[in-house]
């Protein structure tokens, strides 16, 4: 127990210095830059209702955690598309690859928002017949290790980093953003109501966003993250996961979430989201998946919907392979 304390303590200091740094962004706010506005890319992390950041055990972990991504035992790619009421649609895909003699997780990740056309008016409101384009595009690389197990301190405290680079455009406005995310993510061993699961316990924290070059000055909105996933139940036929994760945006309310995932005999998964404070206009999701593994190769699919309100739905669906 007193180890436990100790490595949460070790665990609760370095969040807290990864803060103060990013105090140091200067001023922060809302913008319209949509790509950072999503708080996950996956179907199974909006099936959740956004809660992976103590989860983090899959490749689209880049978007929510990078310190997850130290989780991946080999190879992994995964493809998302999201279809937004109207015209608005995302695609995201990411790739992550353990390197050898166990030095961490590398990942790239490409991802592109668009938003359709827009009508172009003049000054005193009428129809120029111009339709003007909107949207983002973002690349990003992410490394992901357990940094203290040199030290020989803690072999279960995993850390990682993110670098994107952005480019939004609306109209002939371009702004072009270079931010990153840092995370952290610990796992153990608690009460497991089935047979035992070891590291079945993870808590972690992220903060996304942090600007590095802002040539336009604009406002960038920082996340900050925390949450705790606990795989409370498993057996031979059955699989209980459950994530609550708090989210505060700069300048936006905080919302909390609540997720759920039951996998059935390794086969079928089932999840839900609710948001419990906070964003009412997308408080519940759900969710559905299935895979198999093929001549080595775990493929699986999943798909999330979102209901907005009285405008309709997102709909995300995903397709992950691991090798």
């Amino acid at each position: 127990m007193r180890l436990v304390k100790r490595n949460i303590f070790i665990f609760i200091i370095l969040f807290i210095c990864v803060i103060q740094l990013s105090k140091s962004n200067g001023e922060i706010g809302d913008n319209g830059i949509p790509v950072l506005l999503i708080n996950g890319y996956g179907a199974r992390i909006n099936g959740l209702g956004d809660t992976f950041v103590g989860i983090g055990n899959d490749v689209n972990t880049m978007s929510v955690n990078p310190a997850g991504l130290s989780i991946i035992e080999s190879k992994e790619v995964s493809v998302v598309y999201m279809k937004y009421p109207e015209d608005f649609n995302f695609s995201y895909s990411g790739f992550g690859y353990r390197l050898r003699d166990d030095y961490g997780v590398v990942g790239i990740n490409v991802a592109l928002f668009k938003m359709g056309e827009f009508i172009e008016y003049n000054s005193i409101g009428e129809e120029t017949g111009n339709n003007l384009q909107a949207g983002d595009f973002q690349i990003g690389i992410s490394y992901a290790t357990k940094p203290l197990k040199f030290l020989k301190i803690e072999k279960e405290l995993n850390g990682g980093i993110s670098i994107k680079y952005i480019n939004s455009t609306l109209a002939s406005d371009t702004v072009k953003l270079i931010v990153f995310d840092l995370g952290l993510l610990y796992k153990m061993d608690i009460i497991n109501l089935g047979r035992k699961k070891s590291n079945n316990f993870g808590i972690g924290m992220a903060i996304q966003n942090i600007g590095i070059i802002n040539n336009e000055e604009v406002a960038i909105p920082m996340n900050y993250r925390a949450g705790i996933g606990y795989n409370i139940y498993s057996d031979r036929v059955n699989d209980i996961l459950i994530g609550i994760d708090v989210n505060k945006q700069t300048e936006s309310e905080t919302v909390v979430s609540i997720g759920i995932e039951y996998e059935i005999m390794k086969i079928v998964t089932l999840r839900a989201g609710y948001k419990l404070l906070g964003n009412k206009f997308e408080n519940l999701s759900f969710g559905i998946g299935g895979g198999h593994n093929i001549s080595g190769y775990n493929i699986r699919m999943d798909y999330a919907n979102i209901p907005l309100s009285e405008i309709g739905s997102v709909h995300t669906f995903s397709l992950g392979v691991k090798f």
